[in-house]
């Protein structure tokens, strides 16, 4: 039996600019995203939340609840910054809420890294 091994990735919600937790879990060679928690900035911080990376294929656990400041179901990751924020599921437009740059979306469940950055 493989060790699962789950890490807490910081994301901020698009509407709110509120911070949250994102519970990502490894199974096998996919990454299940499970669980998402508001998140105090301080908490973050102190815990080296940004150092967390996921690489790979990338899926949403069947209880993932969405964002729980606004309830958007999906997560995106900005091109520019390379931090994570909630997005809409019909969203073809994005303005990230943690550098303000703005942008097409290209949809994919395949990531080359999703990282914390820094706060």
């Amino acid at each position: 039996m493989k060790k699962r091994t789950a890490i807490v990735l910081p994301a901020r919600c698009k509407k709110s600019k509120e911070l949250f937790g994102i519970r990502a879990e490894r199974l096998e060679n996919i990454w299940s995203f499970t669980w998402a928690f508001p998140l105090k900035e301080r908490t973050a911080k102190n815990e080296h939340l940004s150092d967390n990376k996921v690489s790979g294929t990338v899926m949403f656990g069947q209880d993932y609840p969405g964002c729980p400041h606004c309830g958007n179901p999906g997560l995106i990751v900005c091109g520019h910054c390379g931090k994570t924020s909630c997005i809409e599921e019909v969203a073809r437009e994005f303005k990230c809420p943690w550098c303000g740059s703005s942008g097409t979306i290209n949809v994919t469940n395949s990531i080359d890294e999703i990282k914390g950055g820094s706060y």
